[in-house]
């Protein structure tokens, strides 16, 4: 029994390491993600695909809401900080 159970936690990780593996970098023609995005650019500088762009810094110190007529973003590491807290979530 506790072979059975050895063999199914250890493919459980497995299946785990391969799914978060295939969401570390996602690309296609209109947009691409990137593990470390400021590796890209060295200490900083502008990163770019097709239809975006983004000016990085090592450490994130640009912080902040981006938005454009198809998509809205949060920049950095402490983005919760400029996010919107809705009233009827305090209330719970």
């Amino acid at each position: 029994m506790k072979k059975h159970r050895f063999i199914a936690v250890m493919l459980a990780l497995l299946l785990t390491l391969v799914i978060a593996h295939s969401a570390l970098a996602m690309s296609s023609t209109n947009y691409k993600i990137e593990w470390i995005l400021a590796g890209n650019a060295s200490s900083g500088g502008v990163v770019t695909s097709t239809n975006y762009a983004a000016r990085v810094t090592i450490g994130q110190n640009a912080t902040g809401n981006v938005t454009g007529p198809t998509y809205r973003g949060t920049l950095g590491y402490w983005h919760v900080i400029f996010s919107q807290t809705y009233l009827p979530i305090i209330l719970r």
